[in-house]
């Protein structure tokens, strides 16, 4: 069959943050995750969420139950970075 592509609108349900620690007195509020209402019976594989602008701002990687935890994208750029300096140091 042909395959479609559809968007889907949602909801961010919320977002979880993590404190990491700066130093000594000082200490920095993250996002970690965004949880979103949306259908996992419609999502296959990996999925973009994005913002009104068409922007992405993060990767759907799984759900659960009527929920899923979508990655944001700075972390999604982050893990690349290190990815990318760890196998050009390997390539050496």
């Amino acid at each position: 069959g042909r395959e479609r592509k559809t968007v889907s609108i949602g909801i961010v349900s919320s977002l979880i943050t993590k404190d990491i620690q700066k130093g000594e007195n000082a200490k920095e509020t993250v996002l970690s995750a965004i949880e979103t209402n949306m259908n996992p019976g419609k999502i296959s594989g990996i999925a973009p969420l994005l913002n009104l602008f068409g922007e992405v701002v993060g990767v759907n990687l799984g759900s659960q139950s009527d929920t899923s935890r979508v990655l944001p994208v700075e972390i999604l750029k982050q893990q690349m970075a290190l990815l990318s300096a760890g196998s050009a140091k390997g390539s050496n």
